[in-house]
């Protein structure tokens, strides 16, 4: 699975918003300087996170963006899926008829692969996501 570089920045900003949720609205700048692009793709970005049930703004001089339930109760499923719309695409080949049993094979294929993936998916969330980060930066949860 490829994903382009406009859904790598929407998971970014999902997972800063999980690391900011419950505090104040994150306005576009500071998403912008946080993932290192510009301000106008993040509006682009976030056109598509609010049309998800993912995110919601706020307006006014203390609005900006903010997730709409838990970084716990978002699974990696959903979130790729307002990014990327379907996430396992396989174009049909052309040819002769004589194909039809190998096009299946890979139709079946193509079922199993998205089935796994949908599954596996479902079952992380952004907050997995972000602790899987901080481990891979350094950051554990130590108790003593």
């Amino acid at each position: 699975m490829k994903l382009s570089s406009r859904t790598q920045f929407g998971l970014k900003i999902l997972c800063y918003l999980a690391l900011r949720y419950g505090t104040e609205p994150v306005q576009a700048a500071e998403l912008a300087r946080v993932t290192g692009t510009t301000e106008k793709y993040i509006g682009q970005i976030m056109l598509t996170l609010r049309a998800s049930p993912l995110v919601l703004a706020s307006r006014g001089a203390q609005g900006g963006y903010y997730l709409s339930r838990s970084p716990e109760e978002i699974n990696l499923f959903e979130a790729l899926a307002a990014l990327e719309g379907e996430l396992l695409q396989m174009e049909a080949l052309s040819g002769s008829a004589s194909l039809e049993v190998l096009s299946n094979a890979l139709k079946a294929l193509q079922g199993l692969v998205a089935g796994r993936l949908e599954s596996t998916l479902k079952g992380l969330t952004l907050q997995d996501l972000i602790r899987e980060g901080q481990y891979h930066s350094g950051y554990g949860d130590w108790v003593i």
